[in-house]
């Protein structure tokens, strides 16, 4: 029989064996905490994002590019040699292959499309493009080599800017082309109907306008920039009505885009503007560039809602936030290079065509992507091409960025709308000419507006070395396009903010003199920005209902941001409980 002391301390021993049984399982959920978050620190330390570089390319041979278009391969034509070049250059390699015309014709814009520019086709593997003293509209097909071209009908007419319409109601691909006609003052549309290459030309209100730039929205309405009479246009095809938007006097409008919301964006060459039109109201801002010797040019908007555009004269490329009303300029390494034509890569790269040097240059987070073409030769009119590795100048790219503060001035028109002469021609029969007089209507309006800047990731653009790096533009884009949009989230702002920039002014100071520190910063920011893809991710999922959508979203943010960058700490402090614990148990 057990004795009363050993029952006793077999008990006691029980006791202590259960005591010990209960912490071993918060041990192994503390294992498990800081085994996951050791886990997503290492595997978000491994990626790793490159600050902007930018790269360009020498096409040597006295080649001047001109027009500049991306359908994975990067197109564009030159002029200064004895004869018409159509270029392409191949991201992932560098490789550039000349495609040499038969005839002079003094290429300049162009665009990619379908061959037969048949109402319904998706494929955009053809380059089409102007000849502005060969007064025709070409097509070239890299595959083959083959190149035709069809004669505008209006002699002398100088045609310019092209654009394919690719979209009906946002689903049906409609494929008409459109072209400025710069001395014919007309706007000009090529179809192929049945088997018959039909031309339309639309003759423009007002005389000698002057059309340069032109593009087409979702809708369907063809825009373009009147330098000579400093207007907007817009043409609705369908039934040839007119809207001419006035704009500054003598600010020589240029370039023209539209965005993906449907506002157009367009340059103000001889002013030192950029403008916002709104279609729905007629409103357009106008926003002044910092540079004075500046004379923007061309102009596109990127997936994030950036602006880009080139100042000629100042040999300069220049990204607009909108929501910061700031300015980002880069200069290009030769002052007079003549940035012209600019257009966006697959992964919103952006190509710069220097009208003044015989170079292309490419604005990237990093290279990447493969993409391989084939060439063959084949019968009617076919190009000669030559194709080299092109030598390539890298280069850090550093900007200055210049923020409005102060009370801005806007001014606003409702333009006039105007109904004018449509003239269409077949090659096979007569013009025929409807001419219809409405009445019109002018309105103008003065808005003022303040601009408050909006806040800048401060510390994430010191680690990456600049706002365009991917993670800073989807910090921004995540913060501005989704959170700040909504109550909850605009209320949140208000406090983090206050926390956030109290300190990180002098975070991001440390951040500019140290590369350690910089790859440190960026580590740290890899966990944040994968959670934060989620968190996006999950947004989006509940974009019915935008507060909800904020809120859920922000709620798995939280705790994951906690698990990841916190978790650690717990899972040593649970440890080193547990541990003195046991030690004290012993020792008793």
């Amino acid at each position: 029989m057990q004795t009363i002391d050993q029952r006793s301390q077999v008990k006691a021993t029980r006791v202590s064996f259960l005591s010990r049984q209960a912490p071993s399982k918060s041990l192994h959920l503390g294992k498990i905490v800081s085994a996951l978050a050791c886990v997503s620190l290492l595997l978000y330390g491994l990626a790793s994002a490159q600050a902007e570089w930018l790269i360009e390319y020498d096409l040597g041979g006295g080649s001047r590019p001109c027009g500049i278009i991306a359908n994975g391969t990067i197109w564009f034509t030159t002029i200064g040699e004895s004869r018409s070049v159509i270029g392409s250059i191949v991201p992932s390699t560098g490789r550039t292959t000349k495609y040499y015309l038969a005839n002079q014709s003094d290429l300049w814009d162009l665009v990619c499309g379908p061959m037969d520019l048949v109402y319904g086709t998706s494929n955009s593997s053809f380059v089409w493009f102007v000849q502005r003293a060969g007064n025709k509209i070409g097509r070239l097909n890299p595959r083959t080599r083959e190149s035709a071209a069809w004669a505008v009908p209006t002699l002398g007419s100088t045609p310019l800017g092209i654009a394919i319409h690719r979209y009906r109601d946002n689903s049906v691909l409609n494929n008409t082309l459109f072209f400025t006609e710069y001395d014919g003052n007309r706007i000009g549309a090529l179809r192929l109907i049945g088997t018959q290459w039909t031309f339309k030309e639309f003759i423009i209100p007002t005389p000698n306008s002057r059309p340069v730039d032109i593009a087409v929205d979702d809708e369907g309405y063809v825009w373009f920039t009147e330098s000579a009479a400093d207007r907007i246009g817009r043409l609705n095809s369908t039934d040839g009505t007119f809207t001419e938007y006035p704009v500054l006097e003598g600010s020589r409008p240029w370039g023209i885009t539209a965005d993906s919301r449907g506002f157009i964006w367009f340059t103000m060459s001889e002013a030192r503007r950029i403008a916002k039109l709104d279609p729905r109201s007629g409103l357009c801002e106008s926003f002044e560039v910092p540079i004075t010797r500046s004379k923007p040019r061309n102009i596109r908007v990127d997936s994030w809602g950036s602006v880009w555009f080139t100042e000629y004269d100042a040999g300069k490329i220049v990204k607009y936030l909108p929501n910061y009303t700031a300015f980002i300029e880069y200069g290009l390494p030769s002052p007079d290079c003549g940035p012209d034509e600019l257009t966006l890569g697959d992964q919103d790269e952006v190509w710069i065509a220097e009208g003044r040097s015989n170079k292309i240059a490419r604005v990237l987070p990093s290279i990447t992507g493969t993409i391989s073409t084939g060439l063959r030769t084949s019968g009617i009119e076919t190009a000669s091409s030559t194709s080299f590795t092109t030598p390539t100048t890298v280069s850090r790219l550093t900007g200055l960025t210049f923020t409005s503060t102060t009370l801005t001035t806007v001014t606003a028109t409702i333009a006039s709308t105007v109904m004018s002469t449509m003239t269409t021609t077949t090659s096979t029969t007569s013009t025929t000419t409807t001419t219809t007089t409405p009445p019109t209507v002018t309105t103008t309006l003065t808005v003022t507006t303040t601009t408050t800047p909006a806040r800048a990731c401060i510390v994430a653009s010191a680690a990456y070395e600049s706002e365009l790096a991917g993670p800073v533009q989807f910090l921004r884009g995540f913060r501005d396009g989704s959170v700040s949009l909504t109550f909850a989230g605009s209320e949140f702002l208000k406090t983090f903010n206050a926390f956030y920039y109290s300190f990180s002014p002098m975070i991001a100071r440390s951040l500019m003199d140290s590369q350690t520190l910089r790859e440190i910063i960026k580590t740290l920011l890899c966990p944040l920005i994968g959670i934060l893809h989620t968190s996006s991710t999950i947004h989006s999922l509940l974009a019915f209902c935008p507060e909800v959508a904020v809120t859920v979203s922000g709620l798995i943010a939280s705790f994951l941001i906690g698990l990841v960058y916190l978790g650690p700490f717990g899972a040593i402090a649970m440890y080193s409980k547990i541990f003195f614990a046991q030690r004290r148990e012993l020792d008793g």
